[in-house]
């Protein structure tokens, strides 16, 4: 059967991607019964089988703990409820997901009710559903028909049972969020009545025979039950599609708070919001972030953030999270001063650990404060939204009584925040440099001349809008579409503001909008999906006592449903072009060294202990303000290799790492995003799967240091079993053998430009210079010394052989360290060098040595203290400059006797 299902999907687009059941396993609920094991979500059944669901999805249809009832039937069905969440998959892409929760009966002994009774369990209080309870739906005590696979279950009303939660979901790579609200309803309802088929030929046609419909094109026509539903996405002329009435938000929140958010989101800073109502948290961010179209929120996005995953608060990069009421401390002791907590429950909005509400009254000093609307398109859009709400019964401060609006309002609503961008951003086309390309690192937008010209002076919003990752993302697609969505993206927004100068009165050269004028006049065909029954012959009258898991048993005896459904390929004759990050041209000694630190860091990074991370980014992240600062090539490639090594050692690493890239002057194209967005889903998938209640979300963020454990983690130069202090010095001189010249430091730097690392004297011999190491080792008093020599190496033959390194095997992102010390001292010795000549921290590269006190590390003198000889300047560590002269002389001596 598995492979049947797998053999029909190829050939087919679906609407739904996936049905699935999330609750307990029976020894779970046992376990938890007598023992009071903690009870963990899994997926029960699944359809279709074959598809990947992630990890996260069981957390996130129980993100604030697990609620198991023993009250009376009357709490248990106000327990139930339905919302939405949005996760990202593995690939990149958003998964819209709907959840319906119930609870089950579980029987036991009265004595065993009575014990979790005594543990105190949380009973979960929320808005039942717009329909009979989940629970009390269900028949009770009368005769019932069963056919192969479905038996029927005790009734919910017997005395001595437990109720246990469980959820049923469905998925979808398309946004129709209300819509599949929806089908759970029906589900739920043909689930407590007699059928003629079983429940998993309902799912089945549901998921194979509605396609996923081409936008414009198609309208999907399909019956589920008594209902019918259309499926269908809007024309590309017009926006795009909110399957979320607006009258959710602005029940919630007054008109002025929707606009103070508003401003929050278009200048890409963090929101979290708080409710008790889960459904309230995906609908109000998900509509908020729709009003920024034409832009796209791209950054971190969990409309529900699970309580394991709070310390998702210390992200450096710009988030959009919910969570729910109860936590309202825990997030305000994580939120950094930039961020907006909004309480849904209560309309209101504040900032900062001190909570500073924001009103007239009150105002922020410093960065905090928001920056305002442009004057005139701001004050126009407050005039329009304000108009549309008066036709409707509202509150103080134009706050919606109702939940709901109409159709026609929502859109209204939706076009005057469209528009605002139209206005703002009417001339954005003149700025655009046409000629970027990602091989150059020159600005894709003309910002300072933009402001010089825009009529409204000094405009902080306009400021702050223009250095948005989102802002960036929007010139790029206009410069070069990715695929044709993009491109029609672009044409529907420049159509927009044409129509809006066309209308001006002192506009007398009116030009045409022939993207929406001719989207306008084609006409959407109708498609209706093959009825239930044509696919299938029923077996006998089925009924349930309970909401059942799906059986792939059941279904086999009734076989999938045919014919099967017309499939639309729009989706796939999407030309999609992969933008590829510059190749990275290195040009001067420095930005070779520059290259092979960044490599070098990036394979490493599997050997560093969790203790020395946050070091570590700092040390990166200075060393990668010096790359933008001081070379010459754009590192865009070298940021994307770092984001890859941390989605492959740890991917809590790569969120400081990218808001240091969105800080500096690299563009950030959409295939990052892409990548980020895939280490998103693995954190939320390694997180939810952790079975520890602290997150393992170690990052480095400015001002807050979260508690890492301590460990030893000395690093040393060569091994040693006992505690000892370490001294390295380098001597980089050389003589001709035929003429005796000495040859220093800087006639070597002469000579590479011409032969690589050896170098022609004044007579003409040639010479290959090396590099000397001595490395003091004081043990118990004792001091040892350990000489080595190898060919000192300029910058680019290093990169050529860090290159050569890294392409073996696995050392591109698991390089062993001490493999590197022992067995490669050529490239080891030269890095150590040139990363000290740079500036650069070198003592991640080092080996580890165990059981040493974490406070004696070894490093090279920073304060660039120097002993002279004839010849060269020599690096030290922990050095006297009084016994300089003495260990010059011993190193010599050593190295007479070693030749």
């Amino acid at each position: 059967m598995i492979e049947e299902i797998q053999n029909y999907m190829k050939e087919i687009t679906p609407l739904i991607h996936s049905y699935i059941t999330v609750g307990f396993p029976q020894v779970a609920i046992k376990s938890f019964i007598e023992r009071g094991e903690k009870l963990s979500p899994i997926i029960l059944s699944q359809f279709p089988p074959n598809e990947t669901i992630p990890d996260s999805i069981p957390q996130c249809c129980f993100p604030w703990g697990t609620d198991v009832l023993s009250d009376s039937s009357q709490q248990v069905g106000g327990s139930s409820s339905q919302f939405n969440f949005i996760i990202t998959n593995d690939d990149g892409s958003s998964l819209y997901c709907a959840c319906a929760k119930t609870f089950l009966p579980v029987f036991e002994g009265s004595a065993n009710v009575q014990r979790v009774k005594s543990r105190r369990m949380s009973i979960k209080t929320s808005d039942p559903l717009d329909l009979p309870s989940f629970d009390t739906c269900f028949a009770t005590a009368r005769n019932r028909n069963t056919i192969s696979g479905i038996s029927a279950g005790n009734s919910p009303r017997d005395t001595g049972s437990l109720f246990v939660p469980k959820c049923i979901v469905l998925i979808s790579k398309a946004p129709i969020l209300d819509t599949m609200f929806n089908i759970l309803k029906e589900l739920v309802k043909l689930s407590s009545i007699p059928l003629l088929l079983p429940l998993e030929c309902y799912i089945a046609h549901l998921v194979l025979c509605i396609p996923y419909p081409p936008r414009g094109m198609r309208k999907i026509v399909y019956q589920l039950g008594s209902r019918i539903f259309n499926f269908a996405f809007p024309e590309y002329s017009q926006l795009p599609l909110l399957d979320t009435n607006l009258g959710k938000l602005l029940n919630c929140l007054d008109l002025k708070n929707v606009l103070i958010i508003f401003r929050q989101l278009a200048t890409e800073q963090s929101v979290v919001f708080l409710s008790s109502n889960e459904n309230n948290l995906t609908a109000c961010s998900y509509i908020l972030i729709s009003f920024l179209f034409p832009f796209k929120w791209s950054l971190l996005y969990a409309p529900i953030l699970p309580e394991k995953l709070i310390d998702y608060l210390y992200s450096p990069v710009a988030f959009v999270f919910g969570m729910n009421s109860k936590y309202r401390d825990s997030v305000y002791a994580r939120c950094n001063g930039s961020v907006l907590i909004v309480d849904l429950d209560r309309n209101k909005i504040e900032m900062n650990l001190q909570a500073v509400k924001i009103s007239q009254q009150t105002r922020i000093s410093g960065d905090n404060n928001l920056p305002s609307l442009p004057i005139h398109y701001g004050d126009k859009l407050k005039k329009r939204l304000k108009s549309i709400l008066k036709k409707h019964p509202i509150g103080p401060r134009y706050r919606l009584i109702s939940d709901k609006l109409d159709e026609g309002s929502c859109e209204k609503i939706r076009e005057f925040f469209f528009q605002f961008f139209v206005s703002i951003l009417q001339n954005y086309n003149h700025y655009l440099n046409k000629n970027w390309t990602e091989s150059t690192i020159n600005s894709i937008f003309e910002t300072r001349k933009f402001f010089n010209e825009y009529q409204e002076k000094n405009c902080k919003f306009i400021q702050r809008l223009t250095k948005t990752q989102m802002f960036a993302n929007f010139c790029q697609s206009r410069v070069k579409p990715k695929n044709s969505e993009e491109d029609s993206e672009k044409l529907f927004f420049d159509d927009h503001i044409q129509a809006k100068l066309n209308r001006s009165k002192f506009r007398y050269v009116k030009k045409p909008t022939k993207f929406i004028d001719e989207a306008q006049q084609n006409r959407r065909e109708e498609k209706n999906v093959i009825k239930l029954y044509n696919c299938y012959k029923s077996k006998g009258q089925v009924q349930y006592a309970t909401y059942p898991d799906f059986s792939l048993e059941v279904l086999s005896n009734f076989g999938l449903p045919f014919p099967k459904c017309e499939q639309y390929t729009a989706i796939a004759d999407q030309l999609v072009i992969h933008l590829a990050e510059p190749e990275i041209k290195c040009k001067s000694d420095e930005d070779f060294i520059f290259y092979c630190w960044i490599q070098i860091w990036a394979a490493t990074l599997w050997y560093q202990h969790d203790a020395e991370h946050n070091l570590r980014l700092r040390e990166l992240t200075k060393v990668l303000e010096m790359i933008d600062s001081q070379c010459k090539f754009s590192p865009a490639r070298l940021y994307r290799h770092l984001l890859e090594s941390c989605m492959t050692v740890n991917p809590s690493l790569a969120l400081p790492i990218f808001s240091v890239m969105s800080r500096s002057s690299v563009l950030i194209n959409i295939e990052i995003i892409k990548l980020l967005r895939q280490i998103i889903a693995k954190l939320f998938i390694a997180s939810s799967g952790s079975n520890s209640d602290q997150s393992w979300l170690f990052t480095y963020s400015e001002g807050i240091s979260p508690t890492v454990p301590v460990k030893n983690c000395k690093r040393i130069f060569v091994e040693s079993k006992n505690s000892s202090k370490q001294e390295v010095s380098f001597l980089l001189q050389d003589f001709c053998r035929n003429c005796e010249k000495e040859l220093t430091a800087e006639d070597i730097k002469k000579g590479w430009r011409n032969t690589g690392d050896e170098i022609n004297c004044e007579c003409g011999a040639e010479i290959k210079p090396n590099l000397r190491v001595k490395i003091q080792i004081e043990t118990f008093g004792q001091n040892k010394f350990t000489t080595e020599t190898v060919s000192f190496l300029n910058p680019r033959s290093i990169k050529g052989v860090t290159d050569e390194l890294l392409s073996e095997g696995e050392n591109k992102f698991h390089l062993d360290v001490e493999t590197l010390r022992s067995l490669n001292g050529l490239v080891f010795w030269n890095l150590v060098w040139h990363f000290y000549k740079a500036g650069l921290p070198y003592e991640f590269i080092m080996p580890y040595e165990n059981e040493v006190s974490p406070s004696n590390y070894i490093n090279i003198n920073y304060d660039d203290a120097e002993f002279k000889t004839t010849d060269e300047k020599e690096c030290q560590t922990e050095w006297d400059l009084s016994s300089v002269e003495e260990a010059l002389k011993k190193y010599y001596e050593v190295v007479q006797e070693s030749n």
